[in-house]
């Protein structure tokens, strides 16, 4: 480790310091750093929500609003762009999910069905199911 001058000992188990002031760490830490991890995702949920709490839990009275709109969350479709983004990269989606759900579902793709997915926002499921599964066609909608 370096100098870590002025750095708490959590810290400088994190990040070095040295002597020419140069910041360094494990690759690992790195990784949760960068943009698009998603531990980082995660965070940023928590940022985007904390000030809607009051409206959210409104919502759960009897007597509430029956939602809070999507107006409230103008940054929500690019967080679960990311958000979903990484999952898939983790997860190795989407053979891990076909795998859940049944070995059945994944024959049928292969040979070919036709998939309609309302909803999806910017459609990367959608894509990456259609990238796997070429013999099935795809519709999407926001």
């Amino acid at each position: 480790m370096g100098a870590g001058v002025g750095w708490s000992y959590g810290l400088r188990r994190l990040i070095d310091l040295n002597k020419e002031m140069e910041l360094s760490c494990k690759k690992e830490v790195a990784a949760l750093l960068i943009p698009s991890s998603e531990t980082l995702s995660m965070f940023t949920i928590l940022e985007m929500l904390m000030d809607k709490e009051e409206k959210i839990g409104k919502c759960f009275k009897k007597s509430g609003p029956a939602g809070v709109p999507y107006s409230d969350f103008p940054t929500f479709q690019d967080w679960m762009a990311n958000w979903t983004d990484n999952r898939n990269l983790e997860e190795d989606f989407p053979t891990k999910y076909f795998q859940t759900v049944g070995s059945n579902l994944s024959a049928a793709m292969e040979k070919g069905l036709d998939v309609i997915e309302p909803g999806c926002g910017a459609g990367r499921h959608t894509m990456a199911v259609a990238k796997k599964y070429p013999n099935s066609t795809f519709t999407a909608s926001i």
